[in-house]
């Protein structure tokens, strides 16, 4: 079973994530997913999350319910 994680919002540093609205954006790594809530850009965000060189195997991004990666192919 993996391990479900949503930091809190004093842990967010951008400002715009403290704010209602937006979506909710969820990366499963091999033994855990993390839930960010509020983002205003997802292309932006997701593709942070991709470039910034995390050692961890992401398996799958959804936004909201709707996987986004890996994309399926046309």
């Amino acid at each position: 079973m993996s391990t479900h994680y949503k930091p809190t919002e004093h842990m967010r540093t951008n400002p715009l994530s403290k704010t209602e609205g937006g979506s909710t954006v969820i990366v499963q790594y091999s033994k855990h997913s993390v839930e960010y809530t509020n983002i205003k850009n997802t292309n932006a965000y997701i593709n942070k999350i991709l470039n910034e060189g995390n050692k961890q195997e992401i398996i799958a991004i959804y936004v909201g319910s709707t996987k986004v990666y890996p994309n399926s192919p046309a």
